[in-house]
This record gives structure tokens, C-alpha cells and sequence, in this order.
């Protein structure tokens, strides 16, 4: 595997964890975006606006 695979699915790993908090204690009950990390939302909402910025 060259760097940048391994660069790109370590991304992803942060972004698309499912419970990035689940192992810490005090933050295991936080809610997260359908099944997903907060890191997905952010994730979309700069999606969206890159393609809004892209059609305008």
C-alpha cells in the first residue's frame, strides 16, 4: 500500500469512525449523526457548500 492509500484511509478512519468518543467514559452516550462520527457532518456540510460555491 503507497503513502497516499494509506493517508487517504487514515482520513477516513477519522472521519467516518463510528464512535470516535466511545472508549472514553465520560462522553461514551454522545449522540452521533446517523450512525455515523460528528466528523461526517462536518464532512457533508463542506461537501455542500464546496458544490453550492461549484454551481454558483
Amino acid at each position: 500500500m503507497d503513502m497516499w492509500a494509506r493517508r487517504r484511509r487514515r482520513w477516513k478512519d477519522l472521519l467516518f469512525d463510528p464512535h470516535p468518543l466511545g472508549r472514553h467514559p465520560s462522553r461514551a452516550q454522545e449522540p452521533t449523526w446517523a450512525g455515523f462520527g460528528p466528523g461526517a457532518m462536518v464532512t457533508a456540510i463542506i461537501a455542500i457548500a464546496v458544490l453550492l460555491l461549484l454551481v454558483l
